[in-house]
């Protein structure tokens, strides 16, 4: 007995002189045999491992559905240094580095590798996967109609466990396993639950009892009963008084900060003055103001609202709210006009409308008016819809043909897409980015030549839209003179220079037979033509602007125009 313990301790005293700069036996990270190693042939083994051994990918299982996830989707790698580190130190440091050195010899000691992974792209990449296989919880809630709650139900879900699902993609990779893995789910708990909806339309009928009146300068308004259940939301509320101790929320009828301010800003215009920013053109090539500024007042939405919520929470049952108003400046200060870098010229456009009706030419005149001295901020937006406002017999426009659902109708503002055209040409003469344009269903003779450079608009898609992606402002200068619409687009110039190809027409179509339609608005017998014949034709312009030698906008407008057959009534009307 005493020779064979002398063997063992002999034995072990020989092994930790051996294994005294090296890696214990038998310690392995994933299926890479480590034991022996130095410091040095560790993090070189490693490093060899890491790059050949990690796996591609592991698929993602759940409700039939598969995804596939790569270590790099999620930032994932294995730290060499640390890990060499974390090997080596193996039962030579911490209290249990006895255990580790008697057991070496005889048992395999696999080390879970150190790694790095981004925290927010594995939830990301787990979420992109979910979202379409996950049945969240629907939270109670409620919408008023006529005073009466109309509830929905919440109801139990099933998700998958995403913590559960980082633990196994990360457990995955740091054993260096690929496949598939089978994400588990769990039950997707409402956090509102319905309650009694008796006991909810009974809330909603004492709110409705509130009296309520709101004042500001110049004027006062009462809230109606409707008025004052447009302020009642439905929220989730803790009930009893209890702590939230991760227990479902009951839905309660409320007056709500986000339905206070829904209700101000819906009277907006009766409490408001609004800013009127200074209007601008260019006169003698220098920056005018032609119309003052003027300041204006508006509503405080976020401090009126909290002053009219304290109000309604008091036992009173009438009360009376003054709002809080703040001043609005104009945005363009006039005493530093200089600040805008409107100085040059940076693009000019022009179109002809010779031989339009009246009506077309008031409503292109009116368009005009309306964008001149428009002002783009740097890094902003410009959309032509948007700024022309809405499109009616209120605004000053009169009915002319414009092309609707396949055919050529009256509507008030016919016309405009003259002026979209023109501003369209002013837009690539300056260079700048366009991003929303849409030509005509078909060839439009005011607008050519050249052909494919037109752009149509109507309220409010399809829109003319473009980037002001230049150092300063641009200011908006149009006008109509004699037959032509002319746009100039004023700024700073960067040094850009753009370049439109000439137009490449790939294909052209003829227009069908001629169509008749009967009417009975013409005297029987009499025809009467409502739209000419247009071929159609499938037409590319190239678009490049380069800055400094380099290109900065490379893009190709398409133009499919349809080919359109000439459209004739028939009098139908009987002679009395």
């Amino acid at each position: 007995m005493f020779l064979i313990a002398g063997a063992v301790v002999v034995c072990y005293i020989g092994a930790v002189v051996w294994f005294s700069g090296r890696v214990l036996p038998r310690v392995y990270v994933g299926e890479v045999k480590l034991g022996g190693l130095t410091y040095e042939q560790t993090v070189q083994t490693l490093a060899k491992f890491k790059k050949d051994s990690v796996p591609a990918s592991v698929n993602l299982l759940a409700k039939g559905k598969t995804s596939r996830v790569k270590p790099t989707d999620i930032g994932w790698k294995m730290d060499v240094e640390k890990t060499a580190k974390k090997v080596y130190e193996l039962g030579r440091r911490g209290s249990s580095s006895l255990f580790y050195q008697f057991r070496a010899p005889f048992a395999k000691t696999t080390v879970v590798p150190i790694v790095d992974y981004d925290a927010e792209r594995l939830e990301a990449v787990i979420k992109s996967f979910t979202v379409s296989v996950d049945e969240p919880a629907i939270d109670a809630s409620a919408t008023l109609v006529d005073g009466k709650v109309v509830p929905v139900s919440d109801q139990q879900g099933e998700v998958i466990d995403l913590e559960g699902a980082k633990a196994k993609i990360l457990d995955h990779f740091s054993n260096f396993h690929g496949g598939d893995i089978a994400l588990e789910s769990v039950v997707d708990y409402p956090k509102i639950v319905l309650g009694s909806a008796a006991l909810l339309q009974k809330s909603v009928q004492e709110l409705a009892k509130t009296e309520l009146t709101l004042t500001w300068e110049g004027g006062k308004k009462k809230l109606s009963k409707n008025g004052i259940l447009s302020l009642v939301g439905f929220v989730g509320k803790v009930q009893g008084g209890a702590s939230d101790l991760g227990l479902p929320k009951v839905l309660t009828a409320a007056f709500t900060d986000a339905r206070v301010q829904s209700y101000l800003s819906s009277i907006s215009g009766l409490t408001d003055d609004p800013v009127v920013e200074p209007k601008l053109a260019i006169v003698d090539k220098k920056l005018t103001v032609l119309k003052a500024a003027k300041a204006g007042r508006m509503v405080d939405l976020k401090k009126s609202s909290a002053k009219i919520l304290l109000a309604l929470r008091k036992a009173e049952q009438k009360r009376t709210v003054a709002l809080i108003l703040r001043d609005r400046p104009p945005t363009i200060d006039v005493a530093n006009l200089g600040k805008l870098g409107i100085i040059e010229r940076i693009g000019y456009g022009e179109t002809s409308f010779y031989g339009s009706p009246p009506n077309r030419v008031h409503n292109i005149t009116r368009g005009v008016e309306i964008l001149q001295s428009a002002l783009i901020r740097p890094r902003r937006e410009f959309s032509t819809t948007g700024t022309l406002g809405a499109v009616d017999n209120t605004t000053g426009y009169l009915p002319e043909l414009v092309i609707k659902e396949k055919r050529t109708v009256p509507e008030y503002g016919g016309g405009l897409c003259q002026v979209s055209t023109t501003l369209f040409r002013a837009i690539l003469d300056a260079g700048l980015k366009v991003t929303e344009r849409t030509a005509h269903a078909y060839r439009v003779p005011y607008y050519e030549p050249p052909v494919g450079l037109d752009a149509t608009i109507y309220m409010p898609k399809p829109d003319l839209r473009f980037l002001n992606d230049t150092p300063g402002n641009i200011l908006i200068q149009g006008q109509v003179v004699g037959n032509k619409v002319i746009f100039e687009l004023w700024g700073t110039s960067d040094g850009r220079k753009s370049t439109i190809g000439t137009p490449r027409i790939l294909s052209t179509t003829k227009p069908g037979e001629a169509i008749y339609a009967k009417t009975d608005t013409l005297p029987e017998g009499e025809i009467k033509q409502v739209e000419l014949a247009h071929d159609g034709a499938a037409v590319l312009v190239d678009y490049v602007v380069t800055r400094n030698g380099k290109t900065i906008i490379q893009t190709t407008f398409k133009s499919v125009y349809q080919a359109w057959p000439a459209r004739y009534l028939v009098g139908t009307k009987k002679k009395k």
